[in-house]
């Protein structure tokens, strides 16, 4: 029988409550993989949808039934995540409700890149900030998207975060890709990583063992992760305790090692973020292409590895960068590791760190050969339009 502290109690491992919950969604995917009466021709347009959906001819339910049964077929799949607030989360349920420090993310996920776009776009049609005052009144920008689907792009890259590195097949496609890239005339421009480690020092005060240096000044040491755990792991026990479930692991851990701050300390680690936002926002300002373009886009991998064994996996600071600069984050496939193509040599590399050492350590070329890598496209804060934008032109060198 698991337990926590709280005193909940299941007979039901994590490992089955996480099974169960898999067929639970499958389920829904198969409840809503037909049914509809409504054509590919009919949702090809945002325009159409709207109307279809503002009139009354159609339900919520069977637009999603039409997607998912126009989409499931599809080969490629993709998911963009809105840091920055442009679509709604009213209604969602999610752990730790309340802190606003490194908000939630929410936006759609879906089988091909045509499926984000129209669902962005369609949603931000229907003004979600008349129902929502979270959410910032910006109308979906048609001309913006389309200057990013058509013209040259300026990407910048970042294939090292500076602390761990990644792992063989996704350095490989990533250089294909960038290869590609250059190739059809669009301009690549190595990126500057190095504030990457001050935007993990101060959601992690713990994780400094692989610092390289410190452009801002660090206002808390406790060497706990204090940013996520403030309140010292009380909001997710009341959670685990109110569904009577067991912890996973690595939240267990978290949660018994975590300590409250003041608000103090609180309001401390707040400015930090600001600070390291302004850093950033600045840095990309000073970044130019060879004839003085702006970067457009971000090219960078989404983890280290790719799939692990459950409970191997150590270091997020791929996305976990882009979480605290509230930046908009498309993910996509970019092909599969091969055992042929991705050989780990004997002293390939020299970690850096603990962290490096345990994600090195993790790379198995035969079992992960065939297994799905993938990268993200990253723009600014409220940039969803060039994000996909760009997403479509770099779809087309995959």
């Amino acid at each position: 029988m698991a337990s926590n502290e709280t005193g909940a109690k299941t007979n039901r491992s994590w490992e089955g409550v996480v099974a169960a919950k898999r067929a639970i969604r499958d389920a829904q995917i198969r409840k809503y993989e037909g049914g509809s009466d409504i054509s590919g021709a009919d949702i090809a347009d945002v325009e159409t949808l709207t109307n279809l959906l503002s009139s009354g001819q159609v339900s919520a339910e069977e637009l999603i039934r039409a997607y998912i049964g126009r989409h499931t077929l599809a080969s490629e799949h993709a998911d963009s995540s809105s840091k920055s607030g442009r679509l709604s989360y009213r209604g969602v349920k999610v752990s730790l409700d309340g802190q606003q420090h490194v908000p939630s993310a929410v936006g759609p996920m879906a089988k091909s890149l045509s499926s984000l776009t129209v669902v962005t776009k369609l949603v931000i049609a229907a003004e979600p900030w008349n129902i929502d005052p979270q959410v910032p009144p910006i109308p979906w920008r048609e001309n913006i998207f389309q200057d990013l689907s058509k013209r040259p792009l300026v990407v910048g890259t970042m294939l090292d975060d500076g602390a761990v590195r990644v792992h063989p097949p996704i350095e490989r496609l990533f250089r294909e890709l960038v290869t590609r890239l250059k190739a059809a005339g669009h301009v690549v421009v190595d990126w500057d990583s190095s504030l990457n480690s001050t935007c993990i020092e101060i959601m992690h005060p713990s994780q400094t063992q692989y610092r390289l240096q410190d452009p801002i000044p660090k206002l808390t040491k406790s060497g706990q992760d204090e940013y996520y755990a403030a309140d010292g792991g009380e909001d997710i026990r009341r959670a685990v305790a109110a569904g009577g479930e067991p912890f996973v692991p690595q939240i267990q851990a978290f949660v018994d090692r975590g300590r409250p701050i003041s608000v103090y300390q609180y309001w401390q680690l707040n400015k930090e973020k600001v600070a390291i936002q302004q850093a950033y926002h600045d840095m990309w300002d000073s970044i130019r292409s060879p004839s003085g373009r702006l970067v457009d886009v971000l090219l960078v991998p989404i983890m280290p590895h790719t799939a692990v064994p459950h409970g191997s996996c150590r270091w997020t600071g791929y996305t976990k960068l882009f979480n605290i600069l509230d930046y908009t984050a498309l993910t996509f496939p970019a092909g599969m590791a091969s055992d042929d193509l991705d050989k780990k040599r004997p002293g390939d590399h020299a970690p850096r760190n603990a962290h490096d050492a345990w994600n090195w350590r993790l790379y198995d070329p035969s079992t992960m050969d065939g297994y799905p890598v993938g990268l993200q496209i990253v723009g600014r804060r409220f940039e969803e339009e060039k994000v996909l934008g760009a997403a479509r032109q770099i779809q087309q060198l995959l």
